[in-house]
């Protein structure tokens, strides 16, 4: 009884300790700092968030929930208006892993994209890593590091944090479930509005 006693203990803790570090603890912060390169050659610093509302996506390649919530993000960023609104995206990959995965050349990586039938990102995608693992299998699509996820206590994908014009985060999105697109959408949209006024 003493050792269950002690194990349930441990495991509250455990389930304490993982809550408290999540990445709703964020909500009210500044934005961590980092920087980088997208792939689109685009300097990802502080300067890129003021003025505009900002959808960070984190998610990753083969992840199915992060496939199926890329056609939902285009469409959120079609919705709102680009002078107030961005959406980036940070991969735990490479450049060279996210440019195959959003083109069209034969790879792994847009086969993947391909197979869950979504059209390449048109909104910036950083890259979270310098390089790949070392030894790696090529067939196997998770993250290499978490470089910048770190900073933002992701536990799990995909997750996206909504920062405001004053580089401070007011909502974090975490999962994502397929059919519910519109809901998605709508929430996201009243948020921004109702932290706007």
């Amino acid at each position: 009884m003493e050792r269950f006693s002690r194990a349930l203990l441990s495991f509250l803790v455990l389930v304490l300790f993982v809550g408290a570090a999540g990445p709703k603890k964020m909500v009210g912060r500044l934005l961590p700092k980092f920087e980088g390169i997208a792939i689109n050659g685009r300097a990802i610093n502080p300067g890129y968030f003021k003025g505009k509302f900002t959808l960070i996506n984190f998610m990753y390649i083969g992840c199915p929930p992060c496939m199926q919530e890329l056609p939902m993000l285009l469409q959120l960023q079609k919705r709102l208006d680009s002078t107030h609104f961005q959406t980036l995206c940070i991969a735990p990959h490479t450049k060279e892993q996210l440019d195959a995965f959003n083109s069209n050349r034969p790879s792994n990586y847009s086969a993947i994209r391909k197979h869950f039938g979504t059209d390449s990102i048109p909104y910036t995608i950083l890259p979270e890593c310098p390089v790949a693992k070392p030894k790696k299998n090529p067939n196997r699509m998770g993250p290499e590091c978490d470089l910048i996820s770190r900073k933002f206590k992701v536990d799990g994908y995909p997750t996206s944090f909504l920062v405001d014009e004053n580089l401070r985060i007011v909502k974090v999105y975490e999962g994502f479930a397929t059919g519910r697109d519109s809901l998605y959408i709508s929430q996201i949209t009243k948020d921004i509005e109702s932290i706007g006024k």
